[in-house]
């Protein structure tokens, strides 16, 4: 009786049906039956709903357990929560092309001969790699991501980085600082390929009585080697780069206020090919004076830079394989003749002793006046501007 009122309600008009039947909806069926739709509504909806529910749930809780225990943490530091506390330990336990980050402190040096890895600190400020005993970072056969962080240690001899030390490797960093470092050499590689982009070099010295063999970055046999970006400036070397037998493009960089007999030596026993575009060289002092040379460059092209401020017997050593388009000025040595569109005058730089080495604008000579190719036009799509701050990676 309850179905029948509540259809009837629903369905507006009672139909007059005959005896021994009843109404159904809209129409009339006999006592006894069921409406064959509303049970296959009913059945539908049950089956779905089940299978659905249960699906569902049991799929989805599966997956997610299973990929959260997938995804172990490489983390150094002793915030009593980080797996571990110790780098080399992180190392050594990590999977092939693992991230391992670390938080602000101190720690030992890291060597890696096994696997490819990154090492990501806080910042150059923030976080240290320090070993007394041997390089900060030592990397045989693999590559290696460096990210923020501060190299600090020791090389035993000019072969040896005491920041890093690489052979046959593939190094990546950015955003590193080497500073303080008491070592022949602080970037020691061989073989391989380097990228070094936003690397600061300041205050570093040669031990005692290592002057005649003191290096800051010194690569042999290597692949290719891009260095961008760098800040050297307050250090005393014999030399400042060295590269020897490779491919190397050195190029927007500042070298300020350094001492070195040889700030750059580019070349070699055998042929290599070497890019030297858009830096700035400025008053770097060599002690002792004698057969002192600035730039000692071979199968080189030199375009868009500006030395200034010198103290060698010579600026310019080897012919080069391409020179012009640069800027002299206030050296005390004798210079190579320039090279064609070349400039001596004063740079006029902003504030050279404050480390700012835009160029001024309306005064400097060295604005719009670089190598006009479009290959090297500055980030706004205008005529190269000479110097660290112009060229496509001008934008530091």
């Amino acid at each position: 009786m309850y179905l029948y009122l509540y259809l009837t309600a629903c369905t507006g008009d009672k139909l007059s049906c005959g005896e021994g039947t009843h109404q159904e909806g809209e129409s009339c069926v006999a006592d006894g039956e069921e409406d064959s739709e509303l049970e296959t509504d009913t059945d539908t909806d049950s089956d779905t709903d089940s299978d659905t529910d249960s699906d569902t749930d049991s799929d989805t809780d599966a997956d997610t357990d299973s990929d959260a225990d997938a995804d172990p943490s490489w983390t150094v530091c002793n915030d009593g929560l980080a797996p571990y506390t110790d780098l080399q330990a992180a190392i050594d336990a990590a999977t092939t092309g693992a991230t391992i980050t670390l938080c602000p402190g101190v720690w030992g040096g890291a060597y890696v001969y096994d696997k490819d890895l990154s090492l990501e600190g806080a910042g150059s400020a923030e976080t240290t790699l320090f070993s007394s005993g041997g390089p900060a970072v030592k990397v045989l056969d693999h590559r290696l991501d460096l990210k923020g962080l501060s190299l600090r240690g020791y090389g035993a001899s000019e072969y040896e980085g005491g920041a890093l030390h690489a052979e046959n490797a593939d190094i990546v960093a950015s955003e590193i600082l080497l500073e303080g470092n008491s070592s022949r050499t602080l970037v020691y590689q061989e073989e391989g390929t380097a990228s070094w982009d936003h690397l600061v070099i300041t205050g570093n010295a040669y031990p005692p009585d290592t002057f005649d063999a003191s290096f800051l970055m010194r690569f042999q046999s290597c692949e290719d080697i891009t260095l961008s970006h760098l800040w050297v400036e307050g250090n005393e070397s014999l030399v400042g780069l060295n590269v020897r037998d490779s491919r190397m493009s050195l190029k927007n960089s500042i070298f300020t206020e350094n001492t070195a007999v040889y700030l750059l030596t580019i070349g070699g026993d055998v042929s290599g090919d070497y890019d030297i575009f858009n830096n700035v060289f400025y008053n770097t002092t060599a002690d002792p004076v004698s057969s002192s040379v600035l730039l000692a460059m071979i199968h080189t092209s030199y375009r868009n830079n500006i030395a200034a401020g010198s103290n060698h017997t010579s600026v310019l050593q080897y012919p080069l394989d391409d020179e012009g388009y640069n800027l002299w000025w206030d050296h005390t040595g004798t210079s190579q003749p320039l090279g064609a569109h070349s400039l001596e005058a004063n740079p006029q730089f902003t504030d050279a002793a404050a480390g700012d080495f835009s160029l001024r604008s309306g005064y400097s000579p060295a604005i719009n006046t670089g190598d006009p190719d479009a290959r090297f036009n500055d980030p706004d799509g205008s005529r190269n501007d000479m110097g660290a701050l112009g060229g496509p990676g001008g934008s530091w």
